[in-house]
């Protein structure tokens, strides 16, 4: 069985003592339907745990795991603690602590990208808990909502961005339009153009880049796409539209713009207005300065800018996306990450689940414990499937054999994935 969520739920930390009162504690829960009496029970276990390990180490406990839940801690500011369980009834797969705490913080990052932290929140509403109660509900019911089995996964959770490297005409040319519009229009403060589910080109620091790309790969472009192309081609929106911005440009209707906040530690530092406009595969996200979200005309003028240009890259995104999808045809099976800036790469070919938990198991188990370059091979014990991983200082390959070998055999792989050119400039060029 693939892991699901069990409950998220979000509560105050010794701050509230009378015992009649310990639903105040509870910011947020989820499941909604679940009675009252068992969401109090649940949270005063959780906060229990917390509390009786803290007299036994100065590091706040940080997981709980049992042989068929997984349930992982964060308290992230002012007693306020986010806690989720995972729930696996799998015996044989490893329950990956550390894949459940990046899923709990990239939540609480996100909903800080959107809404800022929970300091921030309390403080313009006068430390009112109830309206930070109304704002963690408004983001986690529609945020929870995204996370499926397939979030249980290494590069899903972990928030790696895909870049696609474009060959330097197209990428000058990308770099020049973008240099145009925010000359063009100056209360855009930064931009970043994704070609289907991969990053082109972005203005922002890979921190809150990470957190803009898995919302708009994971949530907004899923629900925005209108056509599906057959399997592994670009879905394309046929015309220029926007996504967050006005539906209809006849209409004078001042749309509601999600603000997104950029963050330095606990501090919210700058607030903007995220405007996406998307043309045939392309997306542009654009963070524009203002108090007030741009007005119709602003938009107008987004549009007639962007309709025909951003289609031109768009087309000829594509054509080298589907020449170097060609060439790569014949690579390995593999998956790169790069630590440093939360970037991935990986091979064309699917990977299966097997491999899939495997990787996250090496990932983790070896992540704190290796020198900064080593190699690793592991062979999945119920199958012919073969792991390699090799690790360079924040850099991680690892590459997937799926036939009967020996190790004499591997060897032989490996030394051809080294000497295939483009295998090797992918990965660590």
């Amino acid at each position: 069985m693939e892991p699901k969520l069990g409950n998220f739920f979000i509560f105050r930390g010794k701050l509230i003592l009378d015992e009649d009162k310990t639903d105040d504690k509870i910011l947020y829960f989820h499941p909604k339907s679940e009675d009252v009496m068992i969401k109090s029970r649940i949270v005063g276990l959780s906060e229990a745990v917390i509390n009786f390990t803290e007299d036994f180490t100065d590091e706040p406990c940080q997981y709980l795991y049992t042989t068929t839940t997984c349930q992982v801690f964060q308290v992230v500011e002012d007693n306020i603690c986010f806690v989720m369980t995972v729930i696996n009834d799998n015996k044989k797969s490893k329950c990956c602590v550390g894949l459940y705490q990046t899923i709990l913080n990239i939540a609480y990052r996100t909903f800080c990208f959107f809404h800022g932290n929970c300091s921030y929140i309390l403080k313009n509403n006068n430390s009112d808990y109830s309206c930070l109660s109304k704002y963690l509900e408004c983001f986690f019911d529609s945020y929870l909502s995204t996370l499926s089995a397939s979030s249980f996964n290494l590069l899903n959770a972990e928030g790696y961005m895909k870049f696609f490297c474009l060959e330097k005409n197209n990428f000058m040319r990308v770099y020049c339009s973008m240099n145009r519009l925010s000359s063009s229009f100056s209360d855009i403060a930064c931009t970043a153009l994704f070609f289907n589910d991969e990053i082109v080109w972005s203005g922002l620091h890979h921190s809150d880049m990470r957190i803009l790309y898995y919302y708009v790969t994971k949530c907004l472009l899923p629900r925005s796409r209108e056509t599906t192309n057959e399997a592994g081609t670009p879905k394309i929106n046929q015309y220029g539209k926007f996504l967050h911005g006005p539906s209809d440009l006849s209409k004078d209707n001042k749309p509601t713009l999600p603000l997104v906040h950029i963050c330095n530690g606990n501090e919210v530092v700058k607030s903007y207005h995220l405007v996406v406009y998307a043309a045939l595969s392309s997306t542009l996200c654009m963070l524009v300065n203002g108090k007030t979200p741009p007005n119709e005309q602003w938009f107008r003028n987004i549009h007639d800018y962007l309709d025909v240009q951003q289609s031109a890259l768009a087309t000829d995104i594509y054509e080298e996306w589907i020449s170097r999808k060609q060439e790569n045809s014949s690579s390995p099976t593999y998956i790169y990450i790069n630590g440093a800036d939360f970037s991935s790469k990986r091979s064309n070919k699917s990977i299966v689940e097997p491999a899939c938990s495997l990787i996250a198991d090496m990932h983790y188990t070896w992540k704190f414990n290796e020198s900064d370059y080593s190699e690793l091979i592991v062979q999945h014990s119920h199958s012919d499937l073969w792991v390699v991983k090799r690790k360079d200082y924040d850099k991680e390959q690892f590459i997937v054999l799926t036939d009967s070998l020996n190790f004499s055999q591997i060897s032989d792989e490996l030394r051809n994935c080294n000497y295939d050119e483009n295998f090797s400039l992918q990965l660590w060029d």
